[in-house]
């Protein structure tokens, strides 16, 4: 819990600071955009209900200083707007609004440009130094959305994405979701970063994991397959995605453009009816189709698949006590120990 309560600190600071600094906002159709000044962060809303003015924020807004962009410059990692080897100013345009960063060697425009449901960030980078210069971004996604129901991420081809992920090919993917809800008939809120097409810069490597352990990753963060978005004691059930850009050396002046698209969701992308027709499939599958593991231990999938659901459920549940903040009973804990000695009883079998 030392993480939420930090960033509920944080929140509280970064509020008193936007007493004395400014902040600059567009409406336009169904986006609502924040920039904060002397801080270099955002906030992105979405307009659910237009009788009822009301909005959905993408992204964390008690305190958008969790998501943020990092500058690489011959390795040297800079913070967008906390670094002071950059001056910065934001401007209104007719389309948005922009942040301009410009220090000895590197100019940097990040450009948001409202287009009915979503934004693009377009980033553009200047040597405007007289030498070369290597270049590399990374962006912090904060997500929360997901983070209320589940899954934390769905995919454009349907994979739910709950644990620890690396895409190192993210052009064969169209777009992550970070879904509001996932359930037919409902759920037409969630944020949509696409990760592929004519207007969109493919990213070097896109990851999942904890927000506190991107965080704290200078620069590259390397995930464990097995590992979810825990960092316990404090860090519970807090996910967040890094996108990469990896470093460019740029001529003097010579420029780099990335754009990243981020959009509404729509009901197709929260519900993948699909996904039960997979599953039936999966589980009629045969031992004579799996290899063997080792020699007299064919390897059950079906029967490993449903043990680790079942365990996934029993994490999920105590995950859910532990954020919930609600009491832990005798029976909560029998109910656990329980699931957990079916589950080896299975497996003993």
């Amino acid at each position: 819990m030392r993480t939420r309560l930090l960033k509920a600190v944080w929140a509280l600071l970064f509020l008193l600071t936007l007493v004395c600094a400014s902040a600059l906002e567009v409406k336009k159709d169904r986006i609502k955009l924040v920039l904060y000044e002397n801080s270099g962060v955002f906030s992105i809303y979405y307009l659910e209900d237009p009788q009822q003015g009301k909005y959905i924020a993408f992204l964390p807004d008690k305190d958008p200083r969790t998501s943020f962009l990092s500058i690489s410059i011959w390795n040297h990692i800079y913070h967008m707007g906390q670094s002071a080897d950059f001056k910065e100013r934001i401007e209104k345009t007719a389309t948005g609004a922009r942040f301009i960063w410009v220090s000895k060697r590197l100019e940097v425009i990040e450009d948001f440009i409202i287009q009915g449901d979503q934004v693009k960030i377009v980033l553009v980078l200047f040597n405007i130094s007289a030498e070369d210069q290597s270049v590399g971004v990374r962006y912090l996604f904060d997500t929360y959305l997901g983070e209320k129901g589940g899954p934390h991420f769905i995919t454009n081809n349907g994979i739910e994405i709950n644990k620890e992920t690396t895409i190192n090919s993210p052009a064969s993917l169209a777009y992550w979701v970070s879904p509001l809800e996932r359930h037919k008939g409902s759920g037409k809120i969630g944020m949509r970063v696409l990760t592929s097409g004519d207007d969109v810069t493919p990213a070097d490597k896109i990851v999942f994991a904890n927000w506190k352990r991107l965080d704290q990753s200078l620069w590259n963060y390397r995930t464990e397959e097995m590992r979810d978005f825990n960092d316990l004691p404090y860090s519970v059930n807090d996910s967040a995605v890094c996108q990469y850009y990896n470093p460019k050396v740029l001529k003097s002046g010579a420029g780099r453009k990335i754009v990243i698209v981020i959009a509404n969701s729509s009901e197709k992308d929260l519900y993948f009816p699909q996904i039960a027709e997979t599953e039936k499939q999966t589980g009629q599958e045969s031992a004579e189709q799996v290899p063997e593991v080792a020699e007299g231990y064919p390897r059950d999938y079906t029967e490993i698949k449903n043990n680790m659901n079942s365990l996934n459920r029993v994490i999920g549940d105590i995950d859910n006590k532990i954020s919930s903040g609600s009491k832990i009973t005798d029976m909560d804990i029998n109910t656990i120990r329980q699931s957990i000695t079916d589950v080896e009883k299975r497996i003993n079998r």
